[in-house]
């Protein structure tokens, strides 16, 4: 009876602690739709886990997708994105793959279209640190804004968003309440609920 209660006590402790690991592994998954009246104008099917976004952002008018995949830091700074857009159902025509790399205030961006109609190049840009690539009506993007300001503290922050190579404005985030926030990005205001 000892050895029974013994292993049951370890596999018990056992399957607590592939519990505790699998949950910190745990993928968040998440859709997001932008509607306006009755009309579905964008959805986007998000995951996130330790240090990975992904987002698949389709647009219905004009048909286009958009799909981003981001490395990003226990601060939720932004050290890479790999982005790929184009038209049709499945963004295939006409896309454009951009990687963007950041290295402290600056950020290598490389862009290739299909079809390829220029040799690819890279550059070096300006990128204030902690800045946030934006895409309009992207869940993602706001999903990102909101978890970078709260690894900055404070009631409220202000975090960059980069709308194209080199061309960043403010964001600035104020929480209301405690399961609430504003961002506020060139005189308009998102309400958004969040975590506690």
């Amino acid at each position: 009876m000892t050895t029974v209660r013994r292993t049951t006590g370890i596999l018990g402790a056992l399957i607590a602690a592939l519990a505790t690991t699998a949950g910190a592994q745990q993928t968040e998954r998440a859709v997001f739709f932008v509607r306006l009246g009755h009309d579905t104008l964008a959805a986007e099917i998000v995951s996130l886990t330790d240090g990975r976004a992904e987002g698949d952002l389709r647009y219905r008018t004009p048909l286009t997708r958009v799909q981003r995949t981001f490395r990003l830091s226990p601060a939720f700074e932004v050290q890479s994105l790999d982005h790929t857009k184009g038209s049709g159902a499945r963004g295939e025509v006409g896309a454009t793959h951009t990687v963007i790399n950041v290295h402290g205030d600056s950020a290598d961006i490389s862009i290739d279209r299909t079809p390829q109609t220029t040799p690819s190049s890279t550059r070096r840009f300006a990128l204030p640190r902690g800045t946030v690539p934006f895409d309009n009506l992207s869940g993602l993007t706001l999903e990102l804004v909101l978890r970078r300001a709260r690894a900055i503290g404070g009631d409220t922050v202000m975090v960059p968003l980069l709308i194209a190579p080199g061309q960043v404005v403010p964001a600035r985030v104020t929480r209301a309440g405690t399961d609430s926030a504003v961002i506020s990005v060139s005189g308009i205001d998102i309400r958004a609920r969040t975590d506690a």
